[in-house]
């Protein structure tokens, strides 16, 4: 059987979906990549087959989440855009090499030229842009962007003492000989490292930077007034680009505050012959953001850039476009064929055209069609779309600045809010730190630790600080901003954490730091519908263990949508994420023997078949998925959302005199103190009946004592006919400001517990004839969900049952689960220290 890469790209895209949101892989997946690595090169090939499935199972486990997660904060670096991930693929399966113009034969080039010119159109920039290329990033432009300015000013004084040539003909040394000139300094404010690297390839030398800020408090920006006496004062021999960054890479910020400032600029460098080169790297696509108040003095921060003589930025960050992506931009191109033409060269030439050859215009001659993906945003998205990315990318940056400017425990730095409260000048990037100096010193790492989310560690006034960087498409201002908020305020808390890249290691697979929350789940219950398709298309084996796994994609989806309505104590957090993180790992291994089998011949899949290999496997992965699926039952069971949900349709069917003879109607509520044993005994009793069983009032214990006595109090169970409004008053399709049929009676709803309209987790059997089975899910759901309510959990002692079911099963030791159901039961249960109640 030949290799398939259509199988492979399958494969490939399974394991993207599925994949967590999580930052950063576990340490343990880290260390097990990195063990896969050959120690050399093999003298037989392992083939394409056994590489494959290297690829997939042993290392991309190991890679870090700036495409996969929404979290990934760290070095300004964007996600990739799924038509911008199909482009890149395009461009492998076709390997176009974009380095000659030649339209009789690829159209390549002039999609590269479209590109750019959407490009400039995006940014607003205006005509006249007739140099402009693709390059690997904004380091290479901004080589770029220090040579055009060096060829420039030399130029000028070639010509102005009456010299010809050029620093491409003649080289910088003979060029500067022959014009008079012993130095050309870089007059900047807070260069980007990249500025200082460029001038050493250039030519200038790192120390030719100069740094011009206005104050130490606003290091960023330009003081203009000291950039003119610069110039003016400087002595004969030297001349000068001017190179400003917008934004600087630790606070975002902006070397101008608006056109005003450019136009002086502009004015000072046309005076003295310098060259304006603009780093736009991220900045520059404030440019693109809706033209509406709450972003207009970032819009008019970046306005002017269109005066500068050179432009560079980065498509791999704001754009979302895969590594390797920037570009450059200059109002001439014969400026660019003078230092980067390919003379002598006969095979290269071709002849007059429109569109120049991007191997006489930039740095490289064998080029990357990195040109498609951003071409295939810019045509998907147009300018309302990426507009409508790039505010929701500033709103999170906001959000975050202000939960920093408010916190006791951190302090932001580099901004503060306007004299309205706004962040006006925050845009993508927050720089903070720990007030606390011995937190602060391992803030970067306690963060980074959790593997939720990825931070930059950077220096600010000479101490350790933070950054955030807030770079892809995925943003979702709520959910993002209370998982920032979750992380930072844990990590200002904890006890020091074990430094990762040594011993001993933290294994956050398996043992979680911040609980596991409601985007988790929904990362788990991806995945389990993802194994589950994988295994229904399988052969047998796999296809029935399939049922075991819709089954816990069914509990995972009700488990989301209980997180959402009811807070847990730090107990049932850390109990709950025991059983995510049990979910997840069964979840993976299901999925890698998939993959492995898949990766197989088909003569080594019929040996597999006939000697019915992995069946072992098999056995304990259902196993394992069972467990972890009462588990999560049992969570949803004992949810006081449930109860509360449970016990407001007792009421109604109370008042429709559908409990007569309830022990409710001879209860007063003296007889309703916690000592009457009696009657709660046959309270509990009744209970059952609506499907609250001995474990769900044994955990709820104290919240159902209260509800039953207030509604006493209140009225709810008084024998009286209803009126004619019952039936919209107590309609099952309750409102947001009537959460309940108590509501109607002045019964007070528990502060902590969620607003919305209540839905019902477990007891399917309530509104499953209103809802249309349409899906083999919808089936699937009810049938999973009432049996696991009527039959694995009806009493205590099968819950005990099931327990002792998971010892061997589930991936934690057996008294870890049973503290974790005890928790759940009884949030008062602490562990014992020491001892194991299975020994």
């Amino acid at each position: 059987m030949s290799f398939s890469v259509s199988s492979s790209y399958t494969k490939l895209r399974a394991i993207v979906d599925s994949a967590s949101n999580d930052a950063l892989p576990s340490l343990s997946k880290l260390e097990k990549s990195h063990n896969s690595l050959p120690s050399s090169l093999p003298v037989t090939g392992l083939g394409e087959a056994a590489t494959e499935t290297h690829l997939l199972k042993d290392l991309t486990p190991g890679f870090n989440g700036p495409k996969t997660s929404s979290n990934y904060y760290g070095f300004v670096t964007g996600g990739v855009f799924p038509i911008a991930e199909v482009a890149d693929n395009i461009v492998t399966a076709f390997d176009q090499n974009v380095q000659v113009h030649l339209s009789d034969q690829s159209v390549a080039t002039a999609v590269e030229d479209k590109a750019l010119s959407m490009l400039v159109e995006l940014l607003n920039l205006g005509d006249g842009w007739n140099g402009k290329t693709f390059t690997t990033g904004a380091t290479g432009a901004n080589i770029m962007g220090l040579a055009c300015g060096r060829e420039a000013v030399v130029d000028a004084r070639l010509k102005a003492v009456g010299e010809v040539g050029s620093v491409g003909e003649l080289g910088l040394l003979g060029a500067c000989l022959k014009a008079g000139i012993k130095e050309i300094q870089v007059l900047t404010t807070m260069g980007h490292s990249s500025l200082y690297k460029a001038a050493s390839v250039v030519g200038l030398g790192r120390a030719s930077v100069k740094d011009i800020a206005t104050s130490k408090e606003e290091p960023w920006k330009m003081d203009i007034d000291a950039l003119e006496k610069e110039l003016e004062s400087a002595e004969e021999g030297v001349v000068s680009i001017v190179a400003l960054s917008m934004g600087e890479v630790n606070t975002g910020r902006f070397a101008t505050d608006g056109l005003y400032a450019m136009k002086r600029i502009r004015d000072i460098c046309n005076q003295h012959g310098a060259w304006l080169h603009v780093d736009g790297a991220f900045g520059i696509f404030a440019r693109c953001l809706p033209p509406t108040a709450e972003f207009t003095t970032l819009i008019n921060s970046a306005s002017g850039i269109e005066l500068a003589d050179s432009i560079c930025g980065d498509g791999h960050k704001m754009l979302n476009v895969p590594y390797d992506c920037g570009f450059f931009l200059t109002r001439s191109n014969t400026i660019l064929s003078s230092i980067f033409q390919n003379p002598n060269a006969a095979y290269l030439s071709v002849g007059q055209s429109s569109i120049p050859s991007p191997l006489n215009n930039g740095l490289e001659n064998s080029r990357r069609f990195r040109a498609l993906p951003v071409y295939a945003v810019l045509l998907a998205y147009g300018r309302d779309g990426l507009a409508e990315m790039f505010g929701r990318q500033v709103q999170l940056a906001r959000g975050i600045s202000e939960f920093l400017s408010d916190s006791e425990d951190f302090e932001l730095l580099a901004t503060r809010p306007s004299q309205s409260g706004e962040f006006d000048n925050v845009h993508i990037i927050v720089i903070f730190r720990a007030k606390n100096e011995s937190i602060n010193a391992e803030l970067v790492r306690r963060i980074n630790a959790t593997r939720k989310m990825y931070v930059s560690g950077t220096k600010w006034d000479g101490k350790a600080a933070c950054r955030i960087a807030v770079s892809t498409f995925k943003v979702e201002l709520e959910r993002d901003l209370l998982l920032v908020r979750s992380v930072l305020e844990e990590a200002s808390k904890l006890s020091p954490i074990d430094d990762p890249l040594g011993a001993p290691r933290v294994d956050t697979t398996s043992t979680m730091s911040f609980g596991f929350g409601v985007g988790d789940f929904i990362a788990v219950g991806k995945l389990a519908w993802s194994v589950y398709k994988s295994c229904k298309d399988a052969p047998e084996s796999f296809s029935n263990i399939s049922t075991e796994v819709l089954s816990l994609h069914v509990v995972l989806k009700e488990v989301e949508e209980a997180l959402a309505d009811e807070p847990l104590t730090e107990s049932k957090q850390r109990s709950l994420a025991t059983v995510g993180n049990g979910c997840q790992s069964v979840l993976a291994d299901l999925q890698a023997l998939v993959v492995k089998y898949e990766s197989l011949g088909s003569q080594s899949r019929r040996t597999w078949d006939r000697m019915r290999w992995g069946s072992n496997d098999i056995a304990e992965l259902r196993a394992r998925l069972t467990s972890n699926t009462m588990l999560l039952t049992t969570f949803l069971v004992t949810s006081q959302v449930t109860v509360e949900r449970k016990l407001n349709k007792f009421v109604e069917e109370f008042q429709d005199g559908k409990h007569e003879g309830s022990v409710i109607t001879v209860t007063t509520v003296d007889s309703l103190a916690a000592d009457e044993r009696e009657t709660w005994r046959l309270i509990r009793k009744e209970l059952e009946t609506i499907g609250i069983s001995v474990v769900a009032f044994d955990a709820n214990r104290p919240f159902i004592m209260d509800w039953f006595q207030t509604a006493i109090q209140s009225g709810a169970f008084e024998e009286q006919g209803m009126d004619s409004d019952h039936e919209s008053l107590y309609s099952s399709n309750i409102s947001e400001t009537t959460p309940g049929p108590l509501s109607n009676h002045g019964f007070p709803k528990p502060d902590h517990l969620s607003e919305r309209p209540l839905i019902s987790h477990v007891n399917a059997q309530d509104q499953a004839s209103d809802v249309p089975e349409t899906s083999e899910r919808d089936i699937y759901h009810r049938q999973r969900v009432r049996k696991f309510q009527n039959e694995a959990l009806g009493d205590s002692t099968q819950a005990s049952t099931a327990l002792v079911s998971t010892r061997n099963t589930f991936n934690t030791k057996p008294y870890q689960i049973l503290d974790a159901f005890r928790v759940m039961y009884d949030p008062t249960h602490q562990k014992p220290h020491g001892t194991s109640p299975w020994l």
